[in-house]
Order: structure tokens, then sequence, then C-alpha cells
């Protein structure tokens, strides 16, 4: 099983979709983090966004 799946939706083409999902869809982009069902953040900034990623990898390994 893979362990990172990226979905990339366009709030133009895609709002249903990011509304299913539980997402507003936004004017900017945003990436949104989740571990199964559980959210570990969202953000609009892309340094933040390999901040985050980091984190959860720390997470996943115990540390």
């Amino acid at each position: 099983m893979p362990s990172r799946i990226v979905q990339m939706l366009d709030p133009k083409h895609d709002p249903i979709l990011i509304q299913r999902g539980g997402f507003e869809a936004e004017d900017r982009p945003r990436a949104y983090l989740t571990t199964g069902s559980t959210q570990k953040g969202s953000t609009t900034d892309p340094e933040d966004l390999l901040m985050l990623m980091e984190g959860i990898e720390a997470e996943r390994r115990g540390g």
C-alpha cells in the first residue's frame, strides 16, 4: 500500500469534490494534510507545508 496519496483539486473546477472532502473551496491554493481520517494541518505557505510534512513523518517514525 502507498504511504502517500496526493489529490490535487482546483477550486474553480472541483468545488463539489473539495466540499465532499469536508473542506471549503478557497480562492488561493491550500494544502490539507491528513493521515487516515485525521487532519494534521493545512497551509497556504510552501515553507509551512514542508514543516508540517516533516512533523507528520517524525510522528510516523515514533520521534
